[in-house]
């Protein structure tokens, strides 16, 4: 590789890893700089995503949230989670590449070989002639998994190119481990803060509403001593997972610290916002949440039912009437 292209990668590493430490950075903004980084530009790939690993109780998904689309005259789309699908080359039935990816935590790459049993043609999805996936990977768990694709390019990517994105992945590792939640890769209370300052401003300027819905679970010491804080981790993970289906588009949910949980509703007044607070409380008592573990006498796996209640408040910034 000529000196100038490597100087170039590593400067676009060095910005990437400036924007993790110096200040708290949101996934958009840090997958915006890794996807540039990871397709150089626009040079080495024509597309790239970043796919969320999601957890869900005991298991994971991966969960698409962010696609960096480059066209031929080397301008950008960007496209979000609103306009996603699930693409099978991530289907852990099929073995996808991605899904590999998660699952061996080590860099996978495809070019062409159709009759690769990791890969899967379909008729309407990108027809690919070349495949990275690389995963995200912090203290030995995989956060997200980078997508880095070819459909117009007819380059073939070599190993110098999977190394380089595995050093933006690297990138990216720091990022969420210093500012999301490794449990439920949420924003943490550093970014929450700083996202708080960032909608009071944009409040203030715009003369709109802010509020903001605090939740935490009731008793959740007594679950931790029952069960352990491992399996008590289980109701965390299930417990995020319901407010994060149930705050729609525009909010942010993040993860404070322990079983204390806050969702940001920007241009959003207090009835909103208790509206908001009582959908997740619909959905908390809609089932009970599931802690798998090993039975003390048997050892044998068992699924244990538990009912929990939350306690929530709801703070607004401003209200226009």
């Amino acid at each position: 590789m000529p000196p100038t292209k490597k100087l170039r990668r590593y400067g676009l590493v060095s910005t990437l890893l400036k924007s993790a430490v110096l200040a708290p950075t949101d996934l958009r903004t840090v997958t915006h700089l890794a996807l540039t980084a990871a397709t150089d530009g626009g040079s080495l790939a024509d597309s790239g995503s970043l796919y969320l690993v999601v957890p869900e109780g005991s298991t994971t998904r991966l969960e698409f949230y962010l696609k960096l689309k480059w066209t031929m005259a080397g301008d950008a789309e960007i496209f979000d989670r609103r306009e996603s699908r699930q693409f099978p080359y991530f289907d852990r039935r099929t073995g996808g590449v991605a899904y590999r990816a998660l699952r061996d935590k080590k860099a996978q790459m495809w070019n062409g070989d159709i009759a690769d049993r990791n890969y899967k043609r379909f008729s309407q999805g990108p027809q690919l002639k070349s495949l990275m996936c690389v995963p995200v990977v912090y203290a030995g768990d995989v956060r997200a998994v980078l997508s880095i694709h070819n459909k117009q390019r007819t380059v073939r990517f070599v190993d110098s190119d999977l190394d380089f994105v595995q050093d933006v992945s690297n990138a990216v590792a720091i990022t969420l481990t210093a500012n999301y939640s490794d449990l439920t890769n949420m924003p943490n209370r550093r970014l929450m803060d700083a996202l708080i300052q960032r909608e009071i401003q944009e409040a203030q300027a715009s003369r709109a509403s802010l509020s903001l819905v605090f939740l935490d679970l009731d008793h959740f010491g007594k679950l931790n001593r029952a069960h352990g804080w491992i399996n008590a981790d289980q109701v965390l993970k299930q417990f995020a997972d319901r407010i994060r289906r149930a705050s729609g588009r525009g909010n942010t949910v993040c993860h404070r610290h322990g079983d204390e949980f806050a969702i940001i509703c920007p241009s959003r007044g207090i009835n909103e916002a208790r509206g908001l607070a009582e959908d997740v409380l619909v959905r908390m008592r809609s089932s009970p949440f599931t802690i798998r573990k090993a039975d003390d006498k048997t050892g044998e796996m068992v699924a244990i039912e538990q009912k929990q209640t939350a306690s929530m408040g709801v703070a607004t910034f401003r209200e226009d009437n």
